[in-house]
């Protein structure tokens, strides 16, 4: 979905790059409107059971975060078993090197969407450097 909507200029609605104007600003009706667009997209993609307790969010961002919250729970057995299983104890045996790295790859790769590390900019992080 990221994909998505970094392809139609639309990504700064969920990661809240592009803020919305204040009521008087000639730009509020266009913001307005294409986060109505946006929250229609995300809320078209996803299973309809899930909509009830999302459709009264405010902006698409709202959304977004509240999906985030849902589904981006760090599975850590999951975690466990790539490292374990999949990467420390994969062998290429007969495989061709090729099937053999885009095996590995894609653990790799699923390792890596648990860890998403957030940014932030804050005063906190400063001190922790």
């Amino acid at each position: 979905m990221m994909m998505s909507l970094e392809a139609k200029n639309k990504l700064g609605f969920v990661d809240r790059a592009t803020m919305e104007p204040l009521d008087k600003d000639p730009k509020h009706g266009v913001w307005r409107r294409c986060n109505q667009i946006m929250k229609s997209w995300i809320l078209n993609s996803i299973n309809q059971t899930l909509i009830n307790t999302m459709i009264f969010s405010n902006t698409t961002a709202e959304v977004w975060l509240d999906l985030n919250e849902q589904f981006s729970q760090g599975n850590l057995s999951r975690i466990f078993e790539l490292k374990q299983q999949g990467i420390a104890e994969h062998r290429q045996q007969q495989q061709s090197i090729t099937v053999y790295y885009t095996t590995l790859k894609s653990f790799w790769d699923v390792l890596g969407s648990y860890n998403n590390l957030s940014t932030c900019n804050c005063a906190g992080l400063k001190q922790n450097e």
